[in-house]
């Protein structure tokens, strides 16, 4: 609604339905996490997706493509580490993220980006 001199205009501009819909397909609730991304990462399973999801909100949060998930952090969602592990294999197998580990540090998440029509690699 826009608002004029105290009054309420109903306007609605013809194109916005379209523009809306190619947000929605490009995107999973933020600009950086792409659906397709998500998707993927689903097809390993409810727990790495749950992980995933965590992964790329962590990444939001700090603007950083490198993230890690501490045992306290996953304890908040009920994640126990073995979980956590498996859930990172799964999705590093699916080329989602890379992990890296330092000696006596926790694992280093890298997100990497998913293939799509646009960036895809042609066999």
């Amino acid at each position: 609604m826009l608002e004029l001199d105290g009054k309420k205009l109903a306007y609605q501009h013809p194109d916005l339905k379209q523009l809306e819909s190619k947000k929605e397909a490009a995107y999973f609730l933020h600009r950086q996490v792409s659906l397709p991304w998500i998707q993927r990462a689903a097809l390993e399973g409810i727990q790495a997706g749950f992980i995933a999801i965590l992964i790329q909100w962590k990444s939001v949060l700090t603007k950083r493509q490198t993230v890690s998930l501490s045992a306290e952090f996953l304890d908040q969602f009920g994640i126990s580490r073995g979980v956590k592990l498996r859930s990172l294999k799964l999705l590093e197998k699916a080329g989602l993220i890379q992990l890296s580990k330092a000696s006596g540090k926790s694992l280093k998440i890298t997100l990497l980006p998913y293939p799509t029509k646009k960036n895809s690699i042609d066999p």
